[in-house]
This record gives structure tokens, C-alpha cells and sequence, in this order.
């Protein structure tokens, strides 16, 4: 089972609840990005000036929405972890002697100390990854809107640019495994 599979199992609330408040996160960036895009094309800065609370009022709730994200993920990373090193400690226990001398100490250490901190970090990604992704899409949609061939060309320089980084890797990926 994957991990990402594992978290949702066991706490749907918190990760979708986390999931929205990035999406929101990102929104409201590309929603700033696009307020100081049409601060700076003012003819004046009288013009600019009703900007200011819209600039303020995103960028308030940008820091809000990411705070609370970060400490919804963080919550919901330690009782995951709780889990797991429970979960692990209980099959450890109930796992006969035998085979825990097979495994060896070294495998079992391995498995509570490194394994852990490997999900651990994992997890903390998610939220980062769900704004950027959020932030991105927002924006795109936002260069959509100024200039069609535009966006087409980015698309474009980023299908090429995964690709030169995606066959490679691939490549040498299957010469190791």
C-alpha cells in the first residue's frame, strides 16, 4: 500500500482539508501575482492606489491559508507517525523470535529510526506541493487570459525540458534496476 493510500485511509478529513486550503493557498497567489501585474500597468499610481487593499488582502490571507495548512499537515503528521511506530512496535512484539533474529538487529533499528523519519519527511512535503501546483496552475490560467500563443510556447519549453530530464532518468534508472 502506498503511503499517500495509508495517510488517506486513516485520516480522509485532514488531508482533503489540507488538500483545499493549498488549492485555495495557490489560488490566492496567482490571484496576487495578477493584482501587482495590473498595479504595475497602471497609468498612474492613483490608478494603482485601489489596489492596495486587494494586494494587502491577499497576501494576508496567502500567509493565513499557509499557516493554517502547515499546521493542519503537521498535526495529521504526528498522529500518522504515532500510528505507524505503534503499528511497527506491535508486529515487532508480536513476531516470533525467531524470525526476529533472522532479521537482525541492525534491520530492525533501521526500520524504527530511518524508515520513520524517510515518511516522515515525506509527508511534510505534501502541502508545498499541492500550493505550488496550485500557484502554477493559477498562474497558467492567468497567462492564458494575456496571451494564448504565449502560454502555448511555455507548454511547450516545459514538455521539452521534462522530457530532456524525464528519458534521461529513465534511462539510467533501468541500467541500475
Amino acid at each position: 500500500m502506498s503511503l499517500l493510500a495509508l495517510l488517506f485511509k486513516k485520516s480522509k478529513l485532514p488531508i482533503i482539508l489540507a488538500a483545499l486550503l493549498g488549492i485555495l493557498t495557490g489560488a490566492c497567489s496567482a490571484a496576487l501575482v495578477a493584482a501587482m501585474n495590473q498595479a504595475l500597468t497602471s497609468r498612474t499610481v492613483a490608478d494603482a492606489m485601489p489596489l492596495m487593499p486587494v494586494f494587502v488582502g491577499l497576501a494576508v490571507a496567502v500567509l493565513v491559508l499557509r499557516i493554517i495548512s502547515q499546521l493542519q499537515l503537521a498535526s495529521m503528521q504526528q498522529d500518522a507517525l504515532l500510528d505507524l511506530r505503534l503499528s511497527l512496535c506491535r508486529r515487532i512484539l508480536e513476531a516470533p523470535l525467531r524470525k526476529l533474529e533472522e532479521a537482525g538487529q541492525h534491520k530492525l533499528l533501521a526500520a524504527l529510526t530511518e524508515d520513520i523519519s524517510v515518511i516522515n519527511s515525506t509527508i511534510a512535503v505534501i502541502p508545498g506541493v499541492i500550493i505550488c501546483l496550485a500557484t502554477l496552475v493559477g498562474c497558467l490560467v492567468y497567462l492564458a487570459w494575456l496571451s494564448g500563443p504565449l502560454l502555448g510556447l511555455i507548454l511547450g519549453v516545459i514538455a521539452v525540458v521534462m522530457a530532456s530530464v524525464a528519458l534521461p532518468n529513465r534511462y539510467a534508472y533501468a541500467q541500475f534496476y
